[in-house]
C-alpha cells in the first residue's frame, strides 16, 4: 500500500533576520516499506504543494479530501527522539 511520510527534519535560523525561521521537510512516497521518491523542502507552503503533487500523482486525490493514514506527518520534536540514544 503507498503511502506518504512527512518528517520536520530541521529548523534553519536566518543569519541576516535573527527572528526568521524555516523549518525542513523530508517528505517520502513509500510502497509498503519501499521508498519510491524523497524530497527535502522548505517551509510549510512547499511542503503543502508537494503532497498535493504526490496525492494527486499517485492517489487521485486532490483539494486535500484524502483518506485517513494515507499521510503521517512527524513533528520535529518527535523526529529528535530518533536521536536521544546517540
Amino acid at each position: 500500500m503507498k503511502r506518504i511520510i512527512v518528517k520536520n527534519s530541521d529548523k534553519l535560523s536566518s543569519l541576516v533576520h535573527p527572528q526568521k525561521v524555516v523549518d525542513e521537510y523530508l517528505v517520502y512516497l513509500l510502497d509498503d516499506e519501499v521508498p519510491i521518491s524523497a524530497e527535502a523542502v522548505y517551509g510549510v507552503n512547499d511542503k503543502n504543494k508537494l503532497v498535493d503533487k504526490l496525492l494527486t500523482d499517485n492517489f487521485g486525490i486532490d483539494n486535500n479530501d484524502y483518506l485517513e493514514g494515507l499521510v503521517e506527518e512527524v513533528t520535529f520534536s518527535e523526529f529528535l527522539t530518533q536521536f536521544d540514544d546517540e
